[in-house]
């Protein structure tokens, strides 16, 4: 792993941790689903800056798709 990685570990994990126990304690399945998907993603991708973008992007979709579709 390189520091890019690490830090969005550091950084997303715990984030992705609080979406997916509020998911599922209010059965809010795209907050469950995205918690899920920020503590797998730094992982998966890397630190580069499509990690970045992509982390970023799934921290903010729960609130857009509650925003837009009221899921």
């Amino acid at each position: 792993m390189d520091e890019g990685s690490i830090w969005l570990s550091v950084l997303f994990g715990p984030i992705g941790m609080g979406y997916a126990v509020y998911g599922k304690k209010q059965s809010r399945w795209v907050f469950l689903a995205c918690g899920v998907l920020l503590m797998v993603l730094p992982s998966v991708i890397g630190g580069s800056v499509a990690g970045w973008a992509a982390c970023l992007a799934a921290a903010g979709l729960p609130f857009l798709a509650s925003r837009l579709w009221g899921l």
